[in-house]
């Protein structure tokens, strides 16, 4: 019976290599192990409506701010749960310009300024993983097509009415 055990045991060293998917929770270097940064992380955001409102907390490809109705979107704060490893760093414009780059719930933008541009990026070990789209509704011109991490979605001239994220 060992030698059962020991012919089988060398087989399967043979065969599949240390990486594959039997092996559980190798550690990736950098003293974490591989499903601690990959675990799917959950994006949440909400708009500041002009008039005064919280759209209500939104998840990934939800609308935020007032998409069919008349009010403009004046601030913004998103940020991600379940993944330690991964930061949502965004900023806004206004007529008055970008406003400083946050991060993680904290808020962009000024409320009884409406924002006409905004840029999202991913940070953190796990921003080699996932990658940041977001879309705007440009008030006169509708839904715009996705934007990728770190580029500006709005015209910076027509005031965004909402906002969809998503994290893939």
């Amino acid at each position: 019976m060992k030698k059962l055990y020991l012919i089988i045991t060398l087989l399967c060293l043979m065969v599949l290599p240390a990486g594959s998917c039997f092996a559980q929770d190798e550690e990736t270097g950098s003293g974490h192990t591989v499903s601690e940064i990959t675990d799917q992380p959950a994006l949440y955001y909400e708009a500041y409506l002009h008039e005064g409102d919280w759209s209500g907390r939104c998840t990934a490809m939800q609308s935020a701010g007032d998409p069919y109705g008349t009010q403009t979107i004046d601030a913004i704060r998103m940020q991600i749960d379940l993944n330690r490893y991964l930061d949502i760093i965004y900023r806004v414009h206004n007529k008055e310009g970008w406003t400083p780059w946050v991060k993680n719930n904290e808020l962009a933008g000024t409320p009884g300024k409406a924002i006409d541009g905004i840029e999202i990026r991913l940070e953190g070990r796990a921003s080699i993983i996932y990658d940041v789209s977001y879309a705007v509704m440009i008030d006169g011109k509708g839904w715009q097509k996705w934007t990728k991490e770190k580029q500006t979605a709005g015209d910076l001239q027509n005031v965004i009415r909402a906002i969809r994220i998503k994290i893939e």
